[in-house]
């Protein structure tokens, strides 16, 4: 008996279908989706987990994905700054840090499930003493409300240049500001 037979006879919901008794399928949007993974209860979990990465890129989001890309937006402009002005002797810890963060976030994305909160903060604060102590000021780290401080907010305004407005170079437009 496989596995798609032993839920329906013991009432279990199963999102995937059996399809000729080799494989999984999922109906979506009007479109078949086949994962060919045995009719086992391991194949069955392998295949879910394939059919929410993909039911998640075809729907274009995934649930609690805001909070990860907002941390990596956060951070890459952190890296840009370092980049742009250069690392101070006494930054080189914390630059290294936030490489390893911006790396950390990205392996997160890669999980088929992502928590409201970034999964593993805690051990990855823990061993990256210099970034917890940079950043982790507000306490707001891993949640959609992180912000930086004012001093990294001043940093990366920076980045970005100053908009003069376009004044006329004409004589008349001086005499009569002048006067």
């Amino acid at each position: 008996m496989n596995y798609a037979a032993y839920a329906k006879s013991n009432g279990i919901k199963l999102e995937l279908s059996q399809h000729d008794g080799r494989c999984w399928r999922k109906s979506f949007q009007g479109k078949m989706y086949y994962f060919g993974y045995p009719l086992t209860r391991e194949g069955y979990d392998v295949a879910i987990e394939e059919w929410y990465l993909l039911k998640a890129k075809l729907a274009g989001e995934r649930p609690h994905a805001k909070v990860y890309q907002h941390h990596l937006n956060v951070f890459r402009q952190v890296l840009a700054y370092y980049d742009a002005f250069g690392t101070p002797h006494a930054e080189r810890q914390i630059r290294k840090q936030v490489v390893d963060f911006v790396a950390f976030v990205e392996q997160q994305l890669t999980e088929p499930k992502l928590e409201p909160r970034i999964a593993g903060l805690g051990p990855f604060l823990a061993s990256n003493n210099a970034f917890d102590k940079e950043f982790t000021e507000r306490s707001f780290i891993g949640t959609s409300h992180f912000k930086l401080s004012d001093k990294w907010s001043d940093r990366i305004n920076r980045l970005s240049p100053a908009v003069q407005a376009k004044v006329p170079q004409t004589i008349d437009y001086w005499l009569k500001a002048y006067l």
